[in-house]
Formats: C-alpha cells, sequence, structure tokens
C-alpha cells in the first residue's frame, strides 16, 4: 500500500516543483524578454531596378542576469501605412546578461515603391520597422516585440553609394585625353570617358565643371559638352569632357614640353548625377598622359 501511495504522489510532488520553479522564474526580475531599444543606423549597400539593399544597425538590450539568444527576426518597412520592405535575421544571436549589443541584419525595400515614396524630394524618409523575434530563454521561448522608428537620409546615402562605384570605376571609366588644337588663338583638351549603368534605373550626368591641370600647372576649365542621360536598359555611353587652356598662362610652359617630353594632365571638380529623383554631387578628380596633336 505505501508504495502504491508513493508511486502515485511522487509524480504530483514533481509537477508541483516544476510549476513553482518556473512560476517562480517567469515572475522574478529574471526571464523577461529583451528590448529593441533603436535603430543605430541604416545603410544603402546597393540598389537595382527592383530592390534597394539595406544594412541595419540595431540596439538590444538583454534585461536578464543570464545570457540569452535571440533569432528569426522578421519586421516589415511602413512609410506612413504603406509597407514597402523587409528586415530580416534568421541567424542566431547570443546577448549577454545585462548588456546591450549592435545588432546588424538585412533589409530591402521594394524600388518602385521606393521611388513613389521620396516622390516629394525630401532628402529623409521617415521608416517604421514593425515585427518581432524569439528569445531563447532557457527554459522557454518567448516572442520580442519590434516597434522601431528611424528617418533614414535618402540622399546622403545615395551619394556616397555612387561616389564609391565611381571611385572604383564601376560608373565612369575614363579613356584619355587628348590636345585637340594648340595656337594662339585658342587651345583645346578633350578628355574621353565612358559611363555604364550598374543600378537598371534611369540617372543623369548633368555635368563635371573641372579645372584642368598640365605638368602641374592649372591650365584652364571645362566641363562635359551635354548631360548624359544613361537609361536602365542602356549600353554605356561615350561622353567627352572639353577644356579651353588659358593662353596667357599656358602656351609658354606648354610650347617647350610638348616637344620634348610628356604632358600630364589632371582634373579636379565636382561631378553632378541626377538619380532616383535626387540631384547628388560630390568631389572627382582623374589624370593621364595628353595625346600629343
Amino acid at each position: 500500500m505505501k508504495k502504491i501511495m508513493f508511486k502515485i504522489l511522487m509524480p504530483a510532488a514533481a509537477i508541483i516543483i516544476m510549476f513553482f520553479m518556473v512560476n517562480r522564474f517567469w515572475c522574478s526580475s529574471s526571464g523577461i524578454p529583451p528590448e529593441l531599444l533603436r535603430v543605430e543606423k541604416i545603410e544603402i549597400q546597393q540598389f537595382d531596378a527592383d530592390s534597394i539593399n539595406l544594412n541595419v544597425f540595431v540596439f538590444i538590450l538583454n534585461r536578464n542576469n543570464f545570457k540569452i539568444d535571440v533569432s528569426d527576426l522578421y519586421a516589415n518597412i511602413l512609410h506612413n501605412q504603406d509597407t514597402i520592405g523587409i528586415a530580416k535575421k534568421n541567424e542566431m544571436v547570443q546577448l549577454n546578461a545585462l548588456d546591450t549589443a549592435a545588432v546588424n541584419f538585412y533589409a530591402s525595400l521594394n524600388t518602385q515603391k521606393f521611388i513613389k515614396s521620396v516622390s516629394d524630394k525630401n532628402d529623409s524618409l521617415k521608416l517604421r520597422m514593425l515585427g518581432s523575434a524569439n528569445a531563447d530563454l532557457g527554459l522557454f521561448t518567448l516572442p520580442v516585440d519590434i516597434d522601431l522608428e528611424y528617418s533614414l537620409n535618402i540622399k546622403e546615402n545615395i551619394s556616397q553609394l555612387v561616389e564609391k562605384d565611381v571611385q572604383i570605376e564601376n560608373l565612369i571609366k575614363l579613356k584619355g585625353g587628348r590636345l585637340k588644337s594648340f595656337g594662339t588663338s585658342e587651345s583645346v583638351v578633350e578628355v574621353e570617358f565612358k559611363v555604364k549603368n550598374p543600378y537598371g534605373v534611369d540617372f543623369t550626368v548633368q555635368g563635371y565643371p573641372s579645372k584642368i591641370y598640365i605638368n602641374d600647372k592649372e591650365a584652364g576649365s571645362g566641363n562635359i559638352k551635354n548631360a548624359i542621360k544613361i537609361e536602365k536598359k542602356g549600353k554605356e555611353i561615350k561622353a567627352v569632357s572639353v577644356y579651353k587652356l588659358d593662353n596667357v598662362k599656358t602656351i609658354t610652359s606648354l610650347f617647350g614640353s610638348i616637344f620634348t617630353r610628356k604632358l600630364i594632365y589632371k582634373t579636379t571638380g565636382t561631378l553632378l548625377i541626377e538619380i532616383l529623383g535626387y540631384k547628388i554631387q560630390f568631389p572627382y578628380s582623374f589624370n593621364g598622359e595628353l595625346i600629343k596633336i
């Protein structure tokens, strides 16, 4: 009889003990989900006709006195009430006890919805991330709410990305410069380059007002002949930047070297581009050897 009672009471006692342990764990200062504090920054990594890829950095606070794991992060990205993209991170992130960590994850925006959202041409776009994640607290998993807002400076991000592509010759590739004419009345240098489209959206190179230096001496100024429109499905386009030389400054220094040594040129100016409805500009420079006439 005692053995029978023992067998009956043992499972019941185990259930009661487990209940109090879980209840104590749940109600204590431990066992609470982490808090997503804020979006630290959002960077545009690349874009094309379909999507704009982002790198999102978020600060997460672990309010527990033990390590926890966060995974399965997923959120819609909204502008006003319209969903224009998603953010996600499937990989597990471990948060140290009572610590704040910066976590980055992948996000993307629909390009066409994005263009519609920035039709008012504001430099910044107010975004809201609304979603959830899972926090593994050891004994059980808790849902984590995501509701964060961030003002993304679109113009600055696009400008930095395009400038980087220009620097690595992913957008503009120099072909060469030549001294087209040389005389007392007029001297002209033409620099030829190619413009290609790595984005799959229409954009325009509006100008390149710049100065030209020949053998380290300022020689004149110039610009591209005409604005260059690059269509989203178009092939690379040849373009020319034309420089009229200041003969008073230039002829004397060039007259001897034009027959005896190389003519090395350098241009420095500002590249003007319109893309995704934004007019951006940044410093641009290139150099090479002039082909003599």
